[in-house]
Parts: structure tokens; C-alpha cells; sequence
């Protein structure tokens, strides 16, 4: 395992293993990849593995977001991406102080090739279904920033267990919305907010990646009608809702013993 910042090999591989345009290669290369830590595993001369891992904070802890977990095809069936994953965890313990690992598996197949890893605690949500209203409420909203979602997140859902991620992974966060033709967007002079995008097979349907502050799982009569007026011809919106309840497995997480609540939810907005 090494550090890397051959973003040539990198992104090769990164077109070899996912199905992303070069619209996707050059906002995480361009954007992300200064976000993140990213290893490399090789062999003789070929960079045969590689992931990154993003730092995020729970209640003071420190922690690491895996993601880009990649394996050459001509190199898979060598456990060659498991094998990296254990050594960046334990470069990660020991150089970075991170307590805990979250991962979200891209198919559903996957879960259980990580939990054999050892990310053996589910993560769950619900998506819930919440129709928008014909005639919506005047609401004006204007642009979030980075800085503005890391502080709107701080003070929405802090108290509830949702991870941190820094505030310029916030601004690449929603680079990504944009990417996905989505808003990113807050209430003016108001705490509520809103990023997603409308789903690509149904254009009446508005995926939230993320809103704030939804209280009881419910959104406000105001953030429905601020969805409206971004997109008047969509009929509901399609929200994720942290769920303690066996649901949705939506990521897996791996703790250190030293982590304290390794049992609280956590949420997350980006792929």
C-alpha cells in the first residue's frame, strides 16, 4: 500500500472499474480528490487496487468515508481491494486517530463482500414518499455554500448523530448535485434546506439526498413547496429517513473499540 497522487493511473482505472462520463472523472479529480486520502495497492509495475477515504467527524471523533473502491479487471479474484481496505484502516488508526470506517456498497451484492471485512454494522434508512402540493406556498431561496451546509447540517442534526463532513467537502458535495442537474438550496433568512434532483427514470419524482431540519420525519409544509417551485412539474418527493430500525441497509460502518456509540445513526448525501 502507498499514498498516491497519480491522477493519470488514477483515473484510468477509475474508467475501467465505474460506470462515470468524464464529467464525473473531472469534478472528483478536479475537486474531491484534494478532499480525501487516496492508496494504492501494486504489483510489479501495475496499480492493481486503489480507494480514498474522505476524514469525517461524529461528536468529536475522528473517522474516514471510504469510497472508490476499485480493482483492475484484469487483476480481481486476488482479494487484492480487501487487502488494501485492512491496510489504509490501519494506517488510518494509527497515523490519523480514526475510530470508526463508513462505506456505502454501490450493488447490493456487495454487502455482504464488505461485512466479511468487518463492517458488520448495518446502517439503515426508510425513503419515504411525500407528495408536493399543487399549489405551493411563495418561498424564496437562493444558493447554498459549502460553509452554509457544514453549519446548517452542525446546528440541524448534530444533537441526532449525523457524521460531519469539512466544509470544502461540503463544496464538493454540491459540485455533485450540480453534476446531477439538482438544486442546492436554502430558505432565505430560515434553517431549512434542501439538496436532490429529479429521478432520471421519473421526471414527477424529486430524490432528496438530504433536507433540513426535518423534524419527526416529516417535511415542513415549507420545504414541500420550495421543491415545488424548483420543480413545478414534479408531483412528490422521494426523502431518506435515518431509520434504528432494520429497513433500507444503506451503508455499513466499522468501529474501533475505543469508539464510544457505535450504535447511533448516521446520514450521508453524497454517492
Amino acid at each position: 500500500m502507498k499514498s498516491t497522487d497519480n491522477i493519470p493511473v488514477l483515473r484510468h482505472l477509475w474508467k475501467q472499474c465505474f460506470e462515470a462520463d468524464n464529467a464525473f472523472l473531472d469534478l472528483f479529480f478536479n475537486k474531491g480528490f484534494s478532499q480525501c486520502s487516496t492508496f494504492c495497492l501494486e504489483e510489479g509495475h501495475d496499480t492493481v487496487s486503489a480507494l480514498s477515504v474522505f476524514p469525517v467527524e461524529y461528536r468529536g471523533h475522528k473517522g474516514g468515508y471510504i469510497y472508490g473502491v476499485c480493482t483492475a479487471p484484469e487483476h480481481r479474484g486476488h482479494s487484492y481491494a480487501l487487502r488494501l481496505l485492512r491496510d489504509v484502516e490501519r494506517h488510518c488508526c494509527d497515523k490519523m486517530q480514526m475510530e470508526f470506517f463508513i462505506l456505502r456498497p454501490a450493488s447490493e451484492s456487495l454487502f455482504g463482500y464488505y461485512r466479511k471485512a468487518g463492517y458488520t454494522l448495518d446502517i439503515y434508512r426508510n425513503q419515504v414518499a411525500y407528495s408536493l402540493p399543487s399549489i405551493p406556498l411563495p418561498v424564496a431561496a437562493k444558493p447554498l455554500t459549502g460553509k452554509e451546509l457544514y453549519e446548517l447540517r452542525r446546528s440541524c442534526y448534530y444533537d441526532n448523530g449525523i457524521f460531519e463532513w469539512s466544509p470544502d467537502a461540503c463544496d464538493y458535495i454540491l459540485d455533485y448535485i450540480r453534476y446531477c442537474h439538482g438544486y442546492a438550496v436554502r430558505v432565505e433568512d430560515n434553517s431549512e434546506y434542501f439538496l436532490g434532483y429529479t429521478d432520471a427514470e421519473h421526471p414527477d419524482t424529486v430524490i432528496c439526498e438530504e433536507a433540513g431540519p426535518v423534524k419527526s420525519q416529516i417535511p415542513s409544509p415549507i420545504l414541500l413547496s420550495m421543491v415545488k417551485n424548483l420543480y413545478p412539474s414534479a408531483d412528490r418527493i422521494l426523502l431518506g429517513v435515518p431509520s434504528r430500525h432494520a429497513s433500507q441497509s444503506f451503508m455499513l460502518c466499522k468501529t474501533e473499540a475505543t469508539f464510544i456509540n457505535p450504535h447511533s445513526i448516521f446520514d450521508f448525501t453524497m454517492e
